[in-house]
């Protein structure tokens, strides 16, 4: 039944702020583990979450992170952070533009992250706001760091979305990419890692 609200509660933000949440549906569980980068879990001592929606992501990455590992999750739509915060009450969400990530952090304490998981939707964006939340992400992340996104596969058919992807992978010094049939709509995921120093 839960589940059944958290879905109401995710159209009725879509039909409100369609651009903003991207999606008639929140992503599926399945589509949600594929977003984490298990390498590097294991050493994450902080992870963020943009645009965590319903929770569906939050849940998993709650699940597979390590015990001393920090959460930290960022939405724009106070709704879907009232919602958060009744769902996972020991964690922090903050209420706020993804764009201001680095001063985000430092008002919580916390230097660069581990590992960013976003759910933005980068293609509703203009193709240069999309590179400027890139660069923003990217510059928030410590070196060995991962930033996993995805895109869905039919916004891949438009040019300037696949130039977002081209930056993804010029950016980052080893970009994998994998498909999420099991999802709708189908996705495309896409995991960007930074070297180590050193």
């Amino acid at each position: 039944m839960k589940q059944l609200s958290h879905a109401s509660v995710f159209l009725a933000q879509f039909l409100r702020h369609p651009l903003r949440v991207g999606s008639l549906v929140p992503s599926s569980s399945l589509l949600a583990r594929s977003l984490i980068p298990d390498a590097i879990l294991a050493e994450a001592q902080l992870i963020v979450e943009l645009g965590p929606g319903t929770g569906v992501v939050t849940g998993e990455l709650i699940r597979a992170k390590p015990n001393t590992c920090r959460y930290l999750g960022i939405e724009l739509n106070r709704s879907f952070v009232r919602l958060l915060q009744e769902r996972f009450p020991r964690e922090q969400f903050h209420h706020g533009d993804a764009a201001a990530l680095s001063d985000i952090l430092r008002a919580y304490g916390h230097g660069k992250a581990d590992i960013i998981v976003s759910s933005i939707p980068l293609t509703n964006l203009s193709e240069r706001r999309a590179l400027s939340f890139i660069d923003i992400f990217a510059s928030c992340l410590e070196d060995g760091g991962a930033f996993t996104t995805y895109i869905y596969c039919h916004n891949l058919l438009l040019a300037r979305n696949r130039r977002t992807l081209g930056a993804l992978r010029s950016l980052f010094a080893r970009t994998e990419l994998s498909v999420v049939i099991v999802n709708f709509p189908p996705a495309v995921v896409i995991k960007c890692y930074r070297p180590r120093s050193g």
